[in-house]
């Protein structure tokens, strides 16, 4: 929301594995995906409170600061971020084929990300590359998201904490001991991850927890009047 609150931090507590019980469902931080009308590309396949596979923006040849009409409009990039998500989706074990996929829109979200750079939201306000760590475009059930959901937020924040991953090479090192901001069509939404090595876990580590942050203020204080049943105990 617009305006200053004060912050409530919320926290997912393990959140690798939430549909295909692994952190990195393939084992590995990048994948190169064969995909019909696309070719290879590399994915980051994660799976931190909801599966997700993310692209980079320049790998598709767009700038990642598209705003949702816009995408809504380009039904050539929705078509091959669709079929990224099918292949990925099987490639994670979602799903055993193509068509199966299909039927399954929800998950994996699949999500365009950038390196940061400016960028206009959909309120007109201008956002510098000093403003962001990393910039998201992520489709919802087929559809461009307005900001990005709770769980894309979550996900892409364990993202940038795994060494390898497109998420991480893309925002840089970020010390453990700072947030990350998420540009996204609406603004900026400020997250946090940790992510920790764990030999013998799956692609060797483990996501002890994804934050993000609410605020909150009074909304209304007052009496209330209640008037005991006749024979109730005092």
């Amino acid at each position: 929301v617009s305006g200053t609150g004060a912050p409530v931090r919320l926290e997912f507590m393990e959140p690798g594995g939430s549909r295909t019980g692994k952190l990195l469902p393939t084992g590995r931080a990048v994948d190169v995906l064969e995909v019909a009308g696309v070719g290879a590309i590399e994915a980051s396949l994660v799976d931190a409170a909801n599966p997700c596979v993310f692209v980079a923006a320049a790998d598709l040849g767009r700038s990642g600061t598209d705003l949702p009409a816009a995408m809504e409009r380009d039904t050539e990039l929705l078509g091959k971020l669709e079929a990224i998500r099918l292949a990925a989706s099987v490639a994670m074990g979602l799903a055993p084929d193509l068509a199966s996929a299909a039927k399954i829109p929800s998950v994996p979200k699949v999500a365009i990300i950038s390196a940061p750079q400016a960028a206009s939201t959909l309120s007109g306000r201008k956002l510098t590359a000093a403003d962001m760590d990393i910039a998201v475009r992520m489709i919802s059930v087929g559809q461009p998201h307005r900001a990005v959901p709770v769980t894309g937020a979550t996900c892409l924040a364990v993202a940038v904490r795994i060494p390898g991953s497109i998420a991480h090479r893309l925002a840089g090192p970020i010390p453990e001991s700072r947030q990350i901001r998420i540009a996204q069509p609406s603004g900026v939404t400020v997250v946090d991850a940790k992510v920790v090595a764990e030999p013998g876990a799956n692609g060797g580590m483990r996501a002890e927890y994804g934050a993000l942050y609410r605020t909150a203020r009074r909304l209304f204080d007052g009496h209330v009047y209640y008037r005991r049943p006749k024979g109730a105990a005092e």
